[in-house]
């Protein structure tokens, strides 16, 4: 059995589980968008290496509080279902904090790379 952090304690319940798309319910006050090509790239990406990233939800009302690309990508994609990690107890404030700071905390990361020389697709070799 692995050892737990001591600041595990402190985290809101949650639960894994796999679930139809159809049951995955998107925040309509999603702060953020995803542009057409984004979503098919995403879609790519999907079908190539499948999901390693949850669709988080929130446990009181089942909508995403993190993943609405992800959904958008899966659909595209032609999935039935995804991963999901349920969170419980969440205020209001934390909810809010969690949409914002998935779609922000990102944008604060560099490149090593110049942005040409990045790979637009996920062909054969990558």
């Amino acid at each position: 059995m692995a050892k737990r952090n001591a600041f595990e304690s402190l985290w809101p319940k949650m639960r894994e589980e796999t679930r139809p798309l159809a049951k995955i319910r998107p925040y309509p006050n999603n702060p953020r968008t995803h542009p057409p090509e984004q979503i098919a790239l995403l879609a790519e990406v999907l079908k190539k290496f499948g999901p390693d990233q949850r669709i988080v939800i929130d446990g009181d009302d089942d909508f995403i509080l993190k993943g609405h690309g992800r959904l958008e990508s899966a659909r595209l994609a032609g999935m039935r279902a995804f991963p999901v990690l349920i969170r419980y107890g969440l205020s209001a404030a934390d909810k809010k904090a969690m949409r914002i700071q998935d779609n922000t905390l990102p944008l604060m990361s560099g490149w090593d790379a110049p942005p040409a020389s990045r790979p637009r697709r996920c062909g054969p070799s990558g």
